[in-house]
């Protein structure tokens, strides 16, 4: 079983010049590493070239669509190993990776991921239990540093920065462009919804990748936050519609109604929030409302189709 990386990149090039090194030292190594770039990105095209000898082909993948998803699928079109594994640009795969993914596909598993290592720590509080799985309401939990287990264990979804998939399955059920929008949310999700009908998706605490991520603002403004809160409900809801049975899609709706959540908050955060001061719960709870519409809409009709 070989496998191909392929690398998603726009405009880091010293942080993709180390992915690929950390890839290319990979024992066994990967039968090819697929760089996806921006035709104008020319800085990353020079890094490419300069593995022109290296002892795994490194090439590229031209995108001409804007978004996170055209890059993935036009390193999946023309990936040619039994398995492809994705990576950030700004990720550096540790030794073993290629070891760990390849140990569980040999045992039956479909997909395998692992845990994504931030540097600096990330600050958000250990939600680590639930790595990848959709809870009973269809919220969606997951962790993109270190799962709180030693040993593999079953998931509903992978963490798109550090995935590996059994190439044809995963062309058969692809990337869906509905979710194509900001930073293509929960894409992930549907992609392992999709999949898990076809086989074990599996986290092994093993297949470790170090993230270096750029510094962001501390403060986003109003403007970046309403658009995060209208990307991710939409995709929230369009995922639930698409993939929920019956039962679950009441469950989903009623709960996030009444309760929701902080990117797409129901009637009781957003009385908390008036309550505490919040500004602009009006304008806000008409944009999650005309999102949820919006996503629900267009998964029910990926559903009948």
């Amino acid at each position: 079983m070989n496998v191909s990386v392929v690398i998603p990149s726009y405009g880091r090039p010293s942080q993709l010049r180390t992915c690929i090194t950390a890839c290319v030292d990979q024992s066994p190594r990967p039968i090819e590493i697929i760089v996806c770039l921006r035709r104008c990105d020319h800085q990353s095209e020079a890094v490419v070239a300069g593995f022109g000898t290296a002892p795994v082909p490194v090439r590229t993948a031209l995108v001409d669509d804007p978004g996170h998803i055209p890059p993935l699928i036009s390193g999946l079109c023309v990936a040619s190993g039994d398995v492809v594994a994705f990576l950030d640009d700004d990720a550096v795969p540790r030794p073993g990776w290629v070891v760990s993914m390849l140990e569980l596909l040999a045992r039956g598993a479909i997909a395998v991921g692992g845990p994504v290592v931030n540097h600096p720590p990330s600050q958000r509080h250990r939600r680590h239990l639930r790595y990848g799985r959709v809870s009973w309401y269809g919220g969606l939990v997951r962790n993109a540093e270190i799962a709180e287990t030693t040993s593999p264990r079953r998931v509903d979804f992978l963490f798109g920065g550090n995935a590996a998939y059994r190439r044809t399955l995963l062309q058969g059920v692809g990337f869906d462009m509905e979710l194509n929008t900001g930073a293509a949310i929960n894409y992930e999700a549907d992609v392992g919804l999709s999949m898990g009908r076809l086989g074990e998706i599996v986290f092994t605490p093993t297949m470790i990748v170090d993230h270096y991520p750029a510094p962001r603002r501390s403060a986003p403004d109003r403007e970046d936050r309403e658009r995060y809160m209208g990307d991710y409900t939409r995709n929230l809801y369009y995922i639930a519609a698409k993939h929920h049975g019956p039962a679950r899609r009441v469950l989903f709706r009623t709960y996030m109604a009444v309760v929701g959540q902080a990117a797409s908050p129901g009637w009781i955060r957003d009385l908390a929030r008036a309550v505490g001061g919040g500004t602009s719960v009006g304008t806000s709870r008409a944009l999650v409302a005309r999102s949820r519409a919006q996503g629900w809409a267009a998964g029910v009709k990926a559903r009948r189709s």
